[in-house]
């Protein structure tokens, strides 16, 4: 069934955009590295709260460890992939 829609330069234009977009950083890498930047972060603030000078500590040193974690893991092909249409090319700005 076809609609005026179908037929609309706009909505064409705007459904190739919406299939050519990038995700960004919805991988296992970016997850990953985030969500130990998140858990090394809470548990530095427990630690500040609780007054543990050495759980602050590995707070920050698993907060640290979510960059090469997440960097290994893009290298691992975890990382987002690359479309072959839009190397290159600006994410459009809205």
């Amino acid at each position: 069934m076809s609609t005026d829609a179908d037929s609309n330069p706009i909505v064409q234009a705007r459904r190739e955009e919406v299939e050519e977009h990038i995700d960004h950083g919805h991988s296992v890498a970016g997850w990953t590295g985030a969500g130990l930047g998140l858990l090394g972060s809470a548990i530095a603030s427990v630690a500040m709260v609780l007054a543990m000078v050495w759980l602050f500590w590995v707070g920050i040193v698993v907060m640290l460890l979510g960059l090469p974690v997440g960097w290994a893991l893009g290298r691992a092909g975890k990382g987002q992939k690359q479309h072959p249409q839009q190397h290159g090319k600006p994410t459009p700005v809205r």
